[in-house]
């Protein structure tokens, strides 16, 4: 799974496994995640 950044604001992403009281995107060994030019 590729996740593309929202158009406004930024996602929160953690591990699918994660304990945590708030929403959130999980995220999977091996996702990636665009954050602009950052790839050669």
């Amino acid at each position: 799974m590729i996740l593309r950044p929202y158009y406004y604001g930024a996602r929160y992403c953690l591990h699918d496994s994660a304990d945590v009281a708030i929403s959130f995107t999980p995220l999977r060994d091996g996702d990636e995640i665009e954050l602009g030019n950052t790839q050669d």
